[in-house]
């Protein structure tokens, strides 16, 4: 799959032309070339950078030939317009040279203070509260340990308060009542979950041709029971502004996104920086 990069408002005004030209809408032209109606608004926003296969689609079946294309990009490149920013401005082309790269300097960060990194696992263990002593253990390749905790017993007591076995989003997870029953377990375990399937992240937008970047939280996941455990809590401590969307929670206010942390809190120095 290849993207296209036309000149700022040209595609906006091919999409208007072949509207008009066929009598079609644009759910009517998405439909005809394979792609869903919101795909073709973010094309037309600007949002996200088109598939060139599938407009090439849309100028066979509407017979107008596409605007000069100013340059092309491979799919995994990144679909998002403000890739093509970030790319202009720091020369990152997102290939699996740059992605190791990005390995190789997290290592170099951790390196200037490995106890720190390594201290995190170790007050995982320390505040372990099942009554059981993990096992720390320092890997060699990289500046992390692996806390480890084994036993056949371990596993029955934890099934036993309510914890399950096997994959969370075929047996539709839910999280123990004894946890949903005390407020302040109720927000240690969101923040466990954010942790692993949700995040911040910044959302680029234009108003007037000028781009706007700000952040909004969002938790991730296929288990309905542990959406609805999320978004019950969230506005039990008092976000308003959240509201679900197919598997995802969302909080699209900034100041939402702010207040989580606070409340909240998270551990991760890269998201935190988003906000900051």
């Amino acid at each position: 799959m290849t993207r296209a990069i036309f000149e700022n408002g040209q595609l906006n005004k091919y999409l208007s032309e072949c509207k008009t030209t066929t009598n079609l809408s644009l759910p009517q032209l998405a439909k005809a070339i394979s792609v869903e109606r919101h795909t073709l608004n973010d094309w037309r926003r600007g949002k996200l950078l088109p598939n060139l296969e599938k407009l090439l689609t849309l100028s066979k079946f509407t017979n107008i030939p596409l605007p000069p294309i100013l340059e092309t990009r491979p799919d995994s490149w990144g679909s998002s317009k403000a890739g093509l920013i970030r790319q202009q401005k720091y020369g990152c082309t997102f290939s699996i040279d740059d992605r190791v790269k990005g390995g190789h300097n997290s290592q170099i960060i951790r390196k200037v203070n490995p106890e720190h990194y390594r201290a995190l696992g170790c007050i995982v263990a320390n505040d372990f509260i099942f009554g059981y002593s993990p096992s720390i253990l320092k890997r060699k390749e990289c500046n992390a340990v692996n806390v480890v905790v084994t036993g056949v017993n371990f596993v029955s007591y934890l099934k036993s308060i309510g914890l399950y076995v096997g994959d969370k989003v075929r047996q539709q997870v839910d999280v123990p009542n004894w946890i949903k029953s005390d407020p302040e377990l109720c927000r240690w375990c969101l923040r466990g979950l954010m942790d692993t399937d949700g995040g911040i992240f910044t959302n680029p937008y234009q108003i007037n041709g000028k781009t706007y970047v700000y952040p909004k939280t969002c938790f991730t996941n296929a288990s309905q029971p542990l959406l609805d455990f999320v978004y019950l809590t969230l506005k039990s401590n008092g976000f308003r502004r959240n509201n679900k969307v197919s598997r995802k929670i969302w909080l699209h206010s900034q100041a939402e996104s702010k207040r989580y942390l606070e409340v909240i809190g998270n551990s991760n120095e890269r998201l935190l920086k988003k906000i900051r």
